[in-house]
Formats: structure tokens, sequence, C-alpha cells
């Protein structure tokens, strides 16, 4: 609601307080605590969450860089002597592996296909030219999101309404609009439609659901309550709600992990190959602070990985890098159907003297 009114003087104030009030609590005074200090400067410890969130995906703990602004991610440097940092940044990941999850192919020729998988579909769903920060292209970007994810009406159309993307000056009419819409979105995709409805029956029916690699994701639902315990009967329903969702974004979301986190281990398979370290020399030099001279692997930050470069290796790293990502070896070979079928993945780098930056 303070969003919706941002233009207001006072309201704009409060929001300004409030963002840099967060930045400094949270990233200055709690970060401050986190830094160790080593021969050659400050140093982070980071852990991996290796057995991945509920989703499928890892995360980092203590400090979680998944919610660094862009504005914190930049106090990170190099540790090499002009060295930089690049992120390495999977395009449109998730729609692209959601339309073959779900059978769908048109939603990931979309974005494997066009330069802007979102200002085609825009333009298909709304018979218009679509360009980028318009209301169609919002809308577009939450409704392709909204399907991956079993979003509802409600959902979606707060997520449209502070974004920008208002469909009537009422709320409530606003909502019912955005339920028609999603309607028609999903009419464009038939086999998204037709995915949703096989995940839930199967949830409800067997308790879990599995992923492309045969991970299976345990879901129980408890026995229905009586409608006439009406708090105990919403909170089942709410549960229920979720259950679903986590059984129609799970397959997705577990699959994109396994596409990074493959990526992860065959591109360091493949650096110490190339710049002939053994993995025990390699283990021991990182353990003792005593960097080799080779890209160091950093964080994996939902769909980027994060490197560490020397001066004068950037050009060779982004070669080995675009060549493990975009069809990580040990993924392939257990999921070779994934490039058999119209999926293409591509990779955006930025490289700078700091994580964040845009080159």
């Amino acid at each position: 609601h303070l969003k919706e009114y941002k233009d207001e003087k006072a309201i704009q104030a409060l929001l300004t307080f409030s963002k840099w009030d967060k930045l400094e609590s949270t990233y200055g005074e709690g970060l401050a605590t986190k830094f160790v200090p080593i021969q050659t400067g400050l140093w982070m410890p980071v852990s991996i969450n290796p057995l991945a969130a509920k989703t499928g995906r890892r995360s980092s703990t203590a400090p979680n860089m998944q919610n660094w602004p862009v504005s914190v991610r930049q106090i990170i440097i190099s540790r090499f002597k002009g060295g930089s940092v690049a992120d390495n940044d999977y395009s449109k990941l998730e729609p692209i592996l959601g339309g073959w999850v779900s059978g769908e192919p048109k939603l990931t020729e979309y974005f494997v296909k066009y330069p802007n998988g979102y200002i085609k579909i825009g333009e298909d769903f709304f018979k218009k030219t679509v360009e980028k920060n318009t209301k169609e292209y919002t809308a577009v970007k939450s409704l392709v999101l909204g399907i991956t994810y079993n979003k509802k009406k409600w959902s979606l159309a707060d997520d449209m309404w502070t974004q920008g993307a208002k469909l009537d000056s009422n709320y409530e009419k606003h909502i019912e609009k955005v339920g028609i819409m999603l309607d028609d979105f999903l009419d464009l995709f038939p086999g998204m439609r037709a995915y949703h409805q096989e995940q839930e029956d199967n949830v409800l029916r067997n308790g879990f659901v599995y992923n492309a690699l045969g991970q299976k994701r345990r879901l129980p639902l408890p026995p229905e309550p009586p409608r006439g315990e009406k708090g105990i009967y919403r909170a089942w329903m709410k549960h229920k709600a979720h259950i679903i969702n986590q059984a129609i974004n799970y397959p997705i979301q577990s699959l994109a992990a396994y596409v990074t986190g493959c990526a992860l281990i065959d591109m360091e398979s493949a650096f110490l190959s190339h710049w002939k370290w053994s993995y025990i020399d390699y283990q021991t030099a990182l353990m003792e602070k005593k960097w080799p001279h080779m890209p160091l692997l950093c964080n994996e930050v939902h769909d980027d990985l994060v490197q560490d470069i020397p001066k004068g290796l950037e050009k060779k790293t982004k070669e080995i890098t675009h060549a493990i990502m975009t069809k990580p070896p040990s993924l392939f070979a257990v999921l070779p159907e994934l490039w058999d079928s119209n999926v293409k993945l591509s990779v955006d780098t930025n490289t700078g003297p700091c994580w964040g930056l845009k080159s």
C-alpha cells in the first residue's frame, strides 16, 4: 500500500528512509562482523546448503548472498592483484526448463528462439507491439512467472499492482481483470495448464512428486478436517494450496538446481585440467589461502555462477565457462533427452573489478 502512494512526498521520504536504514543495519553493521582478517586482506567465509531448500535450490548461508542487492555485492572484490570478478548468469533458465518439464515446448521456444521472449509473448498475447518498461511487458513477466509457480489471481494482482501494471484504478476490479487475463494467458500454453492439473492430481493421490532425475519430493497432506471447524479447515486449505504449488514448481526448480550444480562441478574440473592442478593440491592451496593462479569459483546465486579471475585469464575463463554452462557434461550424461528437445541454454557474463558491476 505504501508503494501505491510512493509519489506522495511523505510516503516517498518514509520509503527512502526504510531502504537505507535496512541497508545500514543488515549490510553495514551486520556484514561488518562476518569479515575475517587474513594476510592478503579481509575474507568472508560463506557456507552452502548442499542438500538444497524445499524448492530444490541450493543457497548460501551466514551470510545469505542470494538476497544481497547490487549495491552491496560491490563490496566483494578480486583477491588477485588486478583481477576481476565474473558473474555468469543463465538467461531465462526457469521459463526454458519450465516449458520442457511441463511438456509445453512453445514456452521454451519463446526464450530460445527470440532475443527477448517476454516481448514476443506480449506481442502474440496482446496483439500489439510491446516494449520494455511498459505495462504490457510487466504484465507478461508476471504472468510467465505466475504460470511457472502456479500463482493465482490474487497473488498476481498484487505483483502487477505494486509494479505499476494496474488493469483498473479499483483494486477489486483489478483482481478480477487479472484473473481473466491469467485464464487467457494459460490458453496460450495449454501444455502448462495440463501439467498443473496432472501435478495436482499426482500429489493429492500419492503424497509425492518426482523430478526429471527421479528424485522424489514427499508432500503429504493430512486428512481433511470437518468443514465446521472453520479455523482448522482454513489452515488445511491453505496448506493444501501450498502443497499443490510445490508439486508444480519443484520439478522445474530442482532441474534448474541440477543445471547450475553440474555446471559448477564440471567447470571446476575443466579449470583444474586446463591449469594443471590436482584436486588435492588445489584444495590444500584453498585451505591455506595460497590462491592457485587460475579462476576460482566463489558462489552460486540462484541462476548465477560467480568466479574470481586472475588478471589476463578472463578470455580463456569465459570460453571454458560458456562451453560448460551451456551443456554441463555430467548432466548431459544422465539426462541427454533435455538437449534432444528444443532446449538451448545461454549465458550472460558480466566481468568487473568487483561483484555486481555490469561490463
